[in-house]
């Protein structure tokens, strides 16, 4: 099987989740209300329609959910079209692209702003296929956009490139392999596949991932100490 990779948009390929963190402070804020990190954490990967449906209903928001959903949009708009690449995402996908791998976008965002941003960045055509938020009911961590990708290219083998907890759960329960992009080195308790901290990095672990045999942690600080007497049990994996 050809091998692919799908990429997520937020926190991946576009450097958006500052913007996406102000615009959820700012909205709530507007409410006399302060959000938290680990709120906005476990917002990363439901589509914007569901951001807002939670937030209404755990802070009892006075306004419906579509004049909500105006505003939260309308805070988000201008900064988050105007949000730069991720380091190394452009060289990342055109290397990839000229060595012949198929590659899909695959984003909870709204196909309106995310096919402006593939186009303002002149990346749009790097991408085989792009499945967006507004094509699925339910959004990440469901595996609904993944599963989607298996069922309409089952000749290839993914690699979801993730770097929230949402979309890894996601990639996971879809049956993918997943590749946990960690630029900040925040970690996660999820077992993945792979791990990187730079979209370079991908680039050069490729022949790994088309073995599927693939480093996990790369550390020159490994310390392993056996007692006396003990024999540990080691499992094939």
């Amino acid at each position: 099987m050809r091998l692919a990779f799908a990429f997520d948009l937020d926190g991946v390929v576009l450097d958006s989740l500052p913007t996406l963190k102000k615009t959820y402070f700012d909205f709530l804020a507007r409410y006399g209300q302060v959000g938290t990190e680990l709120e906005f954490s476990s917002l990363n990967g439901p589509s914007l329609p569901e951001i807002v449906s939670q937030l209404q209903h755990k802070y009892q928001l006075p306004e419906s959910n579509t004049e909500l959903l105006q505003l939260y949009k309308s805070c988000l708009r201008t900064t988050y079209l105007e949000a730069n690449l991720v380091a190394g995402a452009r060289e990342c996908l055109t290397t990839l692209k000229s060595r012949g791998f198929f590659l899909v976008l695959v984003t909870s965002s709204l196909s309106t702003e995310v096919h402006e941003i593939l186009n303002r960045h002149g990346i749009s055509e790097l991408f085989d296929f792009v499945l967006t938020g507004d094509e699925f009911r339910r959004s990440k961590p469901s595996p609904d956009i993944y599963s989607k990708i298996r069922e309409k290219f089952p000749h290839y083998s993914f690699w979801a490139i993730e770097d929230s907890q949402n979309g890894l759960i996601s990639a996971k329960e879809a049956g993918l392999r997943t590749v946990y992009f960690d630029p900040h080195g925040a970690g996660t308790d999820l077992r993945v596949d792979c791990r990187i901290s730079s979209l370079v990095s991908l680039v050069t672990r490729v022949n790994e991932l088309e073995l599927f045999c693939c480093a996990i942690e790369h550390s020159s600080e490994i310390e392993i100490s056996i007692s006396e007497g003990h024999f540990p049990q080691i499992t094939d994996e």
